[in-house]
């Protein structure tokens, strides 16, 4: 059974990494100012795990990067979020959090990669999870938490990625930039691989005392850097 998930991270964007792994230089692009900041926000987007989809009205996104291929999201939170028959649901990171607010995990470490080795500009990013959720059995590092009329569902994974379409390489400096999260017919990531080989990545997810199912996500992220930034394919 395949299903689609929205954690929206967008951005620019997931150190603190956890079990990420080893990006070859040409696997990579750069961004410059090295240090750019940045804050994303979204408008409606779908979380559905295991079954239980999820619309949430809009989120929010912070982080910034600390190398040229490098960062750390720092703020990750949707709103307005509600399942089934339009039952609120509440993430259960904080303790009195918002009723239909889900806060992810945070900070999780993200890297620019390339989605193809050719051609080398269509480039995108790879977020990792922050620490490994003891709640499933494969190891698997943590995203977000969240209980929908008392039933909790759990999202977790090796990582996602996403397509960054803006700004694009070679390409005038800009203040904006866009992350798209796409799944695919048959409810998997369309993007699973750094330049389409070596380790796939995966969400998964877990409700209630089910099994853990593999998951997709769906979502444009809208960037504003703190700066114009360039994006350089070398």
């Amino acid at each position: 059974m395949k299903h689609r998930t929205m954690l929206l991270a967008l951005v620019v964007v997931s150190g603190l990494l956890y079990a990420l792994p080893a990006v070859a230089s040409a696997g990579v692009w750069d961004i410059s100012p090295t240090n750019a900041t940045f804050t994303a926000t979204a408008g409606t987007t779908k979380l559905t795990a295991s079954g239980l989809t999820v619309t949430c009205t809009a989120n929010s996104t912070a982080g910034a990067y600390e190398t040229a291929t490098t960062g750390k999201i720092t703020k990750l939170v949707f709103t307005g979020c509600t399942g089934p028959l339009g039952v609120k649901c509440t993430g259960t990171l904080n303790v009195g959090e918002p009723e239909g607010t889900i806060t992810a995990t945070t900070p999780v470490t993200f890297h620019n990669i390339r989605l193809e080795a050719s051609p080398s500009t269509q480039i995108g990013i790879q977020i990792t999870p922050k620490a490994i959720d003891n709640t499933f059995t494969e190891g698997l590092g943590h995203f977000a938490t969240f209980k929908c009329a008392g039933i909790q569902t759990t999202v977790a994974g090796n990582g996602i990625i996403g397509e960054v379409t803006k700004p694009t390489c070679g390409g005038a400096a800009s203040t904006t930039g866009t992350l798209v999260f796409e799944s695919t017919s048959t409810g998997v990531q369309k993007w699973q691989q750094i330049t389409t080989s070596g380790t796939k990545y995966h969400l998964w997810s877990k409700t209630g005392g089910g099994s853990h199912l593999e998951s997709s996500e769906d979502g444009t992220g809208n960037i504003e850097f703190g700066s114009s930034v360039t994006a350089t394919c070398t």
